[in-house]
This record gives C-alpha cells, structure tokens and sequence, in this order.
C-alpha cells in the first residue's frame, strides 16, 4: 500500500500480483492491481493478467466483473 500512497505504480502493481500469488482471495489487492493498470494506461496488459488470473481461479467474481 506504501508503493500505492506514493503514486509508484509500477511497483504497487508488482506487490499487489505478489499478495494474490499467496492468497488468490485477496479482493482488494486484485481490485488494486486493477487501479494500478488503469493508472498506468495499461489496458491490454490489465486484460491478459485478468485473463490469467481467471484461468487459475475460474471462479471469481471480481476477477470476472473487472
């Protein structure tokens, strides 16, 4: 959240991806990494991590909303 609160993006995005690696239930990092791509401009980048993301976890809600 400190990358978040500084505007670091970049590396907010990459911390977050790792807090979902250990536990695919955290929603809000899922919607942070989600805020992260849309500050960035990263809009296709957003869609492949989401579609990944729903690969392993076909299941989430928020990952399909998103």
């Amino acid at each position: 959240m400190e990358y978040l609160f500084l505007d670091q993006f970049e590396n907010a995005k990459i911390n977050f991806m790792k807090c979902l690696e250990s536990d695919t239930e955290d929603y809000s990092a899922l919607y942070n990494i989600i805020y992260c791509f849309e500050y960035l401009n990263e809009n296709e980048e957003a869609i492949t991590y989401l579609n990944l993301f729903l690969d392993k976890n076909p299941y989430s809600e928020v990952a399909c909303i998103n």
